[in-house]
């Protein structure tokens, strides 16, 4: 076969994904790897980057629709091949253009290698992959018909603080008939806090990091992609303090509850696996308060729990008056409404009068050129962050920048109303990831300590608490906490970095309460569930019936059995003795055990007369 076919059949490969029904399945060599990485990088930006923890997934195709969900994948069957084309996914598809076209392709990263395997993706076996990667590639029309997208090689290398990267791309050789290593030239690779730099002619870079976790992405082409868009994270001092904090906050949140929409968002940030995203979905619920803020809230934790938040898009973009506010109840006359109008309706990609809401946050601002104090200022730059193209608005975050900075204390943290506390800590960290800044640069240490220093002052076990002469507060502290160090975790806002992705459904297990009606105070409480495996392999499941005091909202009792679900239903039975006073509720989760504390199905609850 020569070279030009050659070419030409791999590019026609690479676009349909799966139309050659000549080659036969792949699979890789078996492995007790059960998680996957799957990852979706379209044109311009990453649509997808998660793991998914292998049950009955066979193939490449079911992962991927596992990953995103059916409805977000475009493809047609074809009866004649025995395979499908891959059309488009989460909305994406190829184009057309005078010299190139593009499609959709895919490559598989195993513990030694990076291959493109040469079979559809229905025939691609997961077993022994650790990524596998979908992109946009593209091909020119004339000869010599060439990939213009290739998929890049990074070598990393560190001394102290200074890190350099190297990128580079296979080239088939055709006088040697090998693989030549070439550097890439002008690859943009944008570091956190750093900005974007580009590689010389040796495809290299360099840049120095301080304290904290840095995110670095690397892609090249306007166009078309030129190599597949690579990311990857850089630990700086501090980072274990970070990492720490996200996993017991992580832990702390499976306990119980419904989620807030900066919960949710803040899990939805620091979340790797794909079932950490059917619990935001099961848990996160919309607010009924009729005000604007509330649609903000309700918008954002809609689209942290992957469900559809058009309807209160439309109701926000609604109440936005001539004057650009958006007003729904009495109380929306604030800054800080506007703020999270702008950035709820940012995430959701809506159409509104961005003009005349940053003008009239804007209008709310100080001679002095911030919002008047620490919270308010930090929550208004964070939306004004993105919306740097309209005049006036880098110069009002500079002033409001300078202004935060003279309110700093020796501690690192700031204060409100006359006291140190993790809210307004909590709101700068974010407010200033949010402006590409480093909170725990040289900038912004005062006395040898930086704002993490000043919030993790504030955590006790596995959450935060503030104490104040009107009371001890556990629930704000913490989730206000959560947003900025799930901010810090990803060296990235999450108002920037979090987009919808409708959660398909990943409940792997069927459950059903057997019996109905409610339990009665002094009685023996039996509840008794009928568990189903919808997989083909065993699972680890623990079964926890929790009694809950419903004026505190506080756990008093529970009982839990945890055992090996076959393939065939089960029924599963814990109790308690329900006292005679009070006023209660039975709650059952179902858990796979409880250490990791995964939910694997929604929680039941029973009433308690």
């Amino acid at each position: 076969m020569t070279r030009k076919k050659l070419f030409a059949l791999l590019i026609v490969f690479c676009l349909l994904l799966n139309l050659l029904p000549v080659f036969d399945e792949i699979s890789y060599a078996e492995s007790e790897q059960k998680v996957v990485k799957v990852r979706v990088e379209g044109k311009t930006e990453t649509l997808f980057d998660r793991e998914i923890t292998v049950t009955d997934e066979v193939y490449g195709f079911d992962l991927l629709k596992n990953a995103v969900g059916e409805n977000n994948i475009d493809y047609t069957y074809y009866e004649a091949w025995n395979s499908y084309f891959i059309n488009g996914v989460l909305g994406e598809e190829g184009e057309r253009a005078q010299d190139y076209d593009t499609g959709w392709c895919y490559y598989v990263k195993t513990e030694n290698s990076i291959q493109q395997p040469m079979v559809g993706i229905d025939k691609l076996r997961v077993e022994g992959i650790e990524e596998l990667v979908f992109y946009i590639g593209a091909y020119n029309t004339a000869p010599p018909y060439e990939f213009l997208t290739n998929v890049p090689t990074i070598h990393v290398t560190q001394n102290g603080s200074q890190y350099e990267l190297t990128v580079t791309k296979s080239v088939y050789n055709e006088e040697t008939g090998n693989y030549d290593v070439v550097p890439i030239k002008d690859v943009d690779v944008n570091v956190s806090y750093i900005g974007s730099l580009k590689t010389d002619d040796n495809g290299k870079v360099s840049f120095e990091i301080g304290k904290g976790i840095y995110k670095v992405t690397i892609s090249k082409g306007k166009a078309y992609p030129e190599i597949v868009r690579q990311h990857f994270f850089i630990y700086g001092e501090d980072s274990e303090k970070i990492i720490k904090a996200v996993e017991d906050l992580k832990r702390y949140y499976k306990k119980d509850g419904e989620y807030s929409f900066r919960e949710a968002i803040a899990l939805n940030h620091t979340g790797k696996n794909i079932n950490e995203f059917g619990d935001i979905n099961n848990r996160f619920e919309t607010s009924a308060t009729q005000s604007a803020s509330a649609y903000a809230g309700n918008i954002i934790g809609l689209i942290a729990a992957g469900k559809d938040p058009q309807e209160y898009v439309n109701l926000l973009v609604a109440s936005q008056t001539n004057e650009g506010k958006f007003i729904v109840g009495q109380w929306d006359d604030w800054p800080t409404t506007i703020a999270y109008s702008i950035i709820a309706l940012d995430m959701a990609g809506a159409e509104y009068d961005v003009q005349k809401a940053v003008e009239a946050l804007m209008s709310k601002a100080t001679e002095e050129g911030h919002f008047g104090d620490v919270d308010t200022t930090a929550m208004c730059i964070m939306a004004l962050a993105n919306h740097k193209d309209i005049q006036g608005v880098t110069d009002l975050i500079n002033s409001s920048l300078a202004y935060l900075k003279s309110q700093q204390l020796d501690t690192g943290g700031f204060q409100a109303w006359g006291a140190e506390n993790p809210y307004s800590i909590s709101a700068v960290i974010q407010a200033l990831i949010a402006n590409d800044i480093n909170p725990l640069s040289q900038e912004w240490i005062k006395n040898g300590n930086t704002m993490l220093d000043a919030l993790l002052s504030f955590k006790v076990n596995d959450h935060f608490e503030y104490t104040s002469q009107w009371g001890t507060d556990i629930s704000m502290a913490t989730e206000q906490a959560f947003a900025a160090l799930a901010d810090l975790y990803r060296g990235k806002s999450m108002y920037h970095d979090v987009r919808l992705v409708e959660i398909a459904n990943y409940e792997t297990l069927a459950v059903e309460r057997i019996g109905s009606g409610i339990f009665q105070k002094g009685e023996e409480a039996h509840l008794s569930v009928k568990v189903k495996n919808n997989t083909q392999e065993g699972q680890q499941i623990t079964l926890i019936v929790a009694l809950f005091d419903t004026n505190e909202n506080k756990m008093i009792n529970y009982t839990y059995v945890t055992k090996t679900l076959g393939t065939d239903e089960e029924i599963i039975t814990g109790g308690f003795l329900i006292p005679e006073s009070g006023e209660y509720e039975v709650r059952a989760f179902l858990w796979d055990n409880l250490e990791d504390m995964n939910v694997l199905a929604d929680p039941l609850v029973v009433d308690v007369e």
